[in-house]
């Protein structure tokens, strides 16, 4: 399978030459080079492509995800955040972005992140709960509260919303709002 990849690799060489301004050829390069375990060379195929195109997400994925392997949760951050700069709605990279801060516990820098995933997709409670629990850790309250309440209007059932508008409540020591909503637990 060795040939089979450095014929694959030439032919992509051969590719980039006659089309460089075409990232994809570099990016391929580098998930071959990745596939052999050759995660430096992949590494730099990746950065090549995002030479020819920062735009190409593909790659810049790539990059992060060698270093979110490595558990080196920065720099995968400082790569996707450096793709946003230039793309700053992509929503895959906003995801990858968004974990890695989750990861390494940066619950200030993530919200503006985390609020765009959101307004990119207004259904999704998984994010809606995060984004609670992160505005609890950075003790805003209010906002903690407007998100959970947001939450409960879609499910109103849910133990655990009712439990942290309870705790929330009690965080700001207005007690009938906190028992209120601990009595609607089952």
């Amino acid at each position: 399978s060795n040939d089979k990849s450095e014929e694959a690799i030439k032919i992509l060489r051969t590719c980039v030459s006659k089309a460089p301004e075409n990232p994809m050829f570099l990016y391929y390069i580098g998930k071959i080079y990745l596939l052999g375990d050759k995660k430096k060379l992949s590494d730099k195929y990746f950065k090549k492509a995002l030479k020819v195109d920062p735009l190409y997400y593909q790659a810049a994925i790539g990059r992060g995800l060698l270093r979110e392997e490595k558990e080196d949760y920065v720099g995968a951050a400082k790569i996707y955040k450096d793709y946003l700069s230039k793309d700053n709605e992509n929503i895959t990279i906003l995801n990858r972005l968004v974990q890695a801060y989750f990861i390494s516990e940066e619950f200030v820098k993530i919200v503006p992140y985390l609020e765009e995933l959101i307004r990119q997709d207004m259904d999704n409670i998984n994010l809606k709960v995060k984004l609670g629990i992160i505005y609890t850790e950075n003790k805003s309250y209010i906002k903690a509260i407007k998100v959970f309440k947001e939450i409960l209007s879609v499910a109103p059932e849910s133990d655990k919303i009712l439990y942290y508008l309870g705790a929330l409540y009690q965080q700001l020591e207005e007690y009938e709002s906190a028992i209120s909503y601990y009595s609607k637990i089952e």
